[in-house]
């Protein structure tokens, strides 16, 4: 299923564009509650400019969490397979020989709201 179109309100846009990765319901010009849960939506500004694509959760404050600045298909293999291996080849070369860390840390890595720890 492609992405749903959200449009924020006006000056909603400006987090987003200098980088923030969460977007608040009350940002939102469209009706927040018509959003699916877990859903891919392309997040375009008041003026229909596309800012990226992100996951939304209606039932949350933070109502979506940015994947990219871009377009990609955020429900593929290769986009999740691509941030994970990077994260982890970055605590690695951090921590080198640790059995128990911290492999995915959510923002920092990219992938908002996903956490993966190793425990030995």
């Amino acid at each position: 299923m492609p992405p749903l179109r959200l449009r924020l309100r006006p000056r909603a846009d400006r987090r987003i564009r200098a980088g923030h990765p969460w977007i608040f319901s009350n940002e939102i010009a469209d009706d927040v509650a018509a959003l699916p849960v877990g859903g891919a939506v392309d997040v375009h500004d008041a003026a229909g400019e596309l800012l990226g694509r992100g996951y939304c959760n209606p039932r949350s404050l933070i109502a979506v969490r940015m994947l990219s600045r871009a377009t990609p298909d955020i429900d593929a293999a290769p986009f999740w397979t691509a941030r994970i291996a990077a994260a982890v080849a970055h605590r690695e070369r951090i921590y080198p020989g640790r059995r128990s860390l911290r492999l995915v840390n959510a923002e920092s890595d990219g992938l908002p709201g996903l956490i993966v720890d190793r425990f030995a």
